[in-house]
């Protein structure tokens, strides 16, 4: 097999951390790596993933890919582009060899591995899964669309392939209503996927292309609709509504709000999947309210309240719960509403204490972004405020104390200020909030605005 060449390179990496019963020594190895190169020490991490891909290949196939995709991410953000093509051509050979070369199991592994790397092996990996599904499927034109609607949402988060990733869904879609006809819903993935390539190519141009992004969707939407299937009208309504966030469409919200709007009406109120989807919404709105868009504020208030109401009695759910009691936290905080915030706070408290054994540090909630004076709107600012401060039982910061700094007095006073307006959900010790001292340095760099003549 040809080696897959040309792996670029990642801009940045999160590893997250994997979901298993047990700690994994492999995995540990490779987070350990992520933070020797996080330090700067190159070799080390080099060195630890070293020593993971080779702890990998002692387990079965299946449990290999995992840890050497995250090993791959590394390997590519230090430029080890050798070492990253030798893994991801140890899981393909060993799949083609264990499976066959036109397995199934072959073009899934590709399309996963394709679908979690970046750039150029996400590239790489799309077309091979193509290639080898071409010539699986000759004979069944409906297989080779299912692998076509996966390779072309990996094109589309490459922004050398989005061109590409629109061609080959544009004619997945017309091959797909050839064999079922305009209305079918085998059509939604494939429209969808195409949606999210229109979203990236159209961005990436500075076009304004709105209307031909909504009208896949809008395809879609009224297929499902059509279907009679409730559950996928609702799933593809927010779906919908996610990936024009990406693309920033005014059209985005009103998908995602029909959408609560339909699992409501088909679970209830106090569903979790409904709860899910309005916290979702919430999240939409508070980011945008805290961009300054006042306007938001009011469905930010509304959807967090839906969310808690579909969250709260869910076992599984718990860190989701938490989220929308911060969003109303914050929303309550943002009016200057202390007291109004102060019972979700305290329920957040409760639901950390429950989940970690009746302890838990202080979470921030809300925290205002530090300001430059406007006495220092020409200046170079440059150094440090240190600071003590007390987090009470209710989550407000209180004696507050500079306990060291090198800059301009305004900034000092900036800083307080700022801080003294933060909210927590406060320390929790044997299940009940305590106060805590809290210490923190903040680094200040501002340059000098640049004079334009």
């Amino acid at each position: 097999m040809a080696p897959i060449r040309h792996l670029a390179l990642v801009a940045c990496i999160v590893l997250a951390p994997i979901a298993v019963a047990e700690p994994d020594p492999v995995e540990d190895i490779i987070t350990g790596a992520f933070e020797a190169l996080k330090a700067g020490n190159n070799e080390q991490a080099m060195a630890l993933l070293q020593t993971a891909y080779e702890d990998a290949l002692e387990k079965p196939l299946t449990e290999q890919v995992t840890p050497v995709i995250d090993a791959t991410f590394l390997a590519l953000e230090m430029g080890e582009d050798e070492f990253a093509n030798k893994m991801i051509n140890h899981v393909l050979n060993s799949y083609e060899a264990d499976y066959g070369k036109q397995s199934q199991e072959l073009i899934d592994v590709a399309l996963e591995m394709g679908e979690r790397l970046n750039y150029g092996a996400k590239r790489a990996l799309a077309n091979y899964a193509l290639t080898i599904s071409q010539k699986a499927h000759a004979t069944d034109r409906m297989a080779h669309a299912r692998t076509e609607i996966r390779a072309g949402r990996i094109l589309a988060d490459d922004s050398a392939s989005q061109e590409e990733a629109r061609e080959l869904l544009t004619a997945t879609v017309k091959a797909i209503e050839t064999q079922y006809g305009k209305d079918a819903t085998e059509l939604i993935p494939a429209l969808m996927a195409l949606g999210h390539a229109n979203v990236g190519l159209f961005n990436n141009r500075f076009e304004n292309n709105s209307s031909k992004r909504r009208r896949v969707y809008s395809r879609a939407v009224k297929i499902a609709e059509k279907s009679g299937d409730a559950m996928l009208h609702a799933k593809t309504l927010f779906d919908a509504g996610e990936q024009l966030l990406m693309g920033n469409s005014d059209r985005a919200m009103v998908y995602m709000h029909k959408s609560f709007d339909a699992y409501t009406a088909l679970m209830g109120p106090t569903h979790p999947e409904a709860g899910m989807v309005a916290l979702r919404i919430a999240s939409v709105h508070a980011d945008e309210a805290a961009g300054g868009r006042r306007k938001h504020m009011k469905d930010m208030r509304r959807y967090a309240e839906h969310a808690i109401e579909g969250l709260r009695t869910s076992d599984t759910h718990r860190e989701e719960h938490i989220s929308a009691l911060g969003i109303l936290a914050r929303y309550y905080e943002r009016r200057e509403k202390h007291d109004d915030a102060t019972p979700y706070v305290l329920e957040i408290d409760r639901i950390r204490g429950e989940m970690n054994g009746g302890d838990a540090d202080p979470h921030p909630l809300q925290q205002v972004l530090f300001a430059r004076p406007s006495s220092l709107a020409n200046s170079r600012v440059k150094g440090t405020v240190s600071v003590e401060f007390v987090i009470d039982e209710e989550g407000f910061v209180r004696d507050f104390t500079i306990t060291a700094s090198d800059v301009y007095k305004s900034v000092q006073t900036e800083v307080r200020r700022t801080v003294e307006r933060w909210r927590y959900a406060p320390k929790m010790s044997g299940g009940k909030p305590v106060k805590d001292i809290v210490t923190a340095t903040f680094p200040f760099d501002w340059e000098r605005p640049r004079r334009i003549f």
